[in-house]
């Protein structure tokens, strides 16, 4: 394995064609038990036109905290993002939501207080209208 990581000595250009892998993203989660992500991306001349990531704790369901857990995400470039069960099953198209009411949004944040200002996060969700009870159930549920 480690002879394997030694031939990538890519020292980085604009030009060029690699893979880049965060194998945990999350740690603190992933040791937790809580949520993290293994995530991949093709980067082609200084571009990423693919990236993949697994999220193995993640709710298939946003709206169903109880229900089926583990999702791959996929984003290809000009092509959309699709999200699909690790057991496999249908892809589903996904996208940033069209919610025209700030007060209706959702606001996510990190809940490790190192990646994150809480209270700056709910001073610009107030600022911008959204509603505190909703930032701060996000948070907790997390």
């Amino acid at each position: 394995m480690l002879d394997g990581i030694d031939r990538g000595k890519f020292a980085g250009s604009s030009t060029g064609r690699f893979w880049t892998l965060d194998p945990i993203d999350g740690t603190k989660g992933f040791l937790r038990k809580g949520q993290y992500a293994i995530c991949l991306a093709l980067v082609v001349d200084g571009e990423v036109v693919l990236g993949v990531m697994g999220c193995p704790n993640l709710p298939v369901d946003a709206k169903n905290e109880k229900g089926e857990r583990g999702c791959i995400f996929v984003a290809v470039k000009d092509q959309g993002a699709f999200q699909r069960s690790l057991k496999g099953g249908p892809e589903t198209r996904i996208s940033v939501s069209k919610v025209e009411n700030p007060a209706e949004a959702s606001f996510c944040e990190s809940v490790e207080a190192g990646h994150s200002s809480h209270d700056d996060s709910a001073l610009i969700a107030q600022s911008v209208s959204i509603l505190a009870a909703r930032l701060f159930a996000l948070v907790a549920s997390k």
